[in-house]
């Protein structure tokens, strides 16, 4: 990463659910601070806490519950953010066209993908979550791909306890030269549905 950048992180960087979490944490005390503060000032200044400044608090508060329940989901994410050395073995099979750190939420499960990797068949990738099921993954992701355009991909994610396959399987990319001329579309349609 750019030095030049200063740290910022967008969706699909490692690091992202961490920056996440500090970043929703900071937003939600400063928003629940300003509607307090304000609250506080309306009681202050008119001795009731019947006053329009009562309701401009109240308001506040919405933006600040979101905030708030985005920085939940991000705690909840970076438990599952994998360990150093596997992104480092990650980047050594030397294929580049992989995106870090994204969490789907399907309709009834929730998704912890450590790295995902685009060729020209489809989609790899691997899931941070021991006990994630990862069949559900691939069928969550491939309806949602279906749904927006990539039709004939194979899906297919690997549980924690598959990470030498999913090494594998990046190496085989790398020595192939399979990179997808679509992965930038297919990027952004999953970080598009991930948090």
């Amino acid at each position: 990463m750019d030095k030049n950048k200063k740290n910022k992180f967008t969706k699909g960087m490692k690091g992202y659910w961490e920056a996440g979490w500090k970043r929703t944490c900071a937003m939600s005390l400063i928003m629940f601070g300003i509607s307090f503060g304000i609250l506080g000032l309306g009681i202050f200044i008119t001795g009731s806490k019947f006053n329009y400044l009562t309701i401009a608090s109240v308001l506040g508060m919405l933006p600040a519950a979101r905030t708030l329940i985005s920085a939940i989901m991000f705690y909840k994410a970076k438990a599952y953010t994998p360990a150093a050395a596997l992104y480092d073995e990650i980047e050594s099979t030397g294929y580049d066209s992989i995106i870090y750190e994204l969490y789907m939420t399907g309709y009834s499960k929730s998704f912890a993908v450590a790295a995902l990797a685009a060729d020209e068949g489809g989609i790899s990738a691997l899931l941070s979550d021991e006990k994630a099921d990862a069949e559900a993954a691939a069928e969550h992701v491939k309806t949602l791909m279906e749904q927006n355009g990539f039709k004939g991909k194979k899906i297919k994610f690997y549980k924690t306890t598959e990470s030498d396959k999913f090494i594998a399987r990046l190496k085989h990319l790398a020595q192939n030269g399979n990179e997808s001329v679509d992965s930038l579309e297919v990027f952004e349609l999953m970080t598009q549905i991930s948090l």
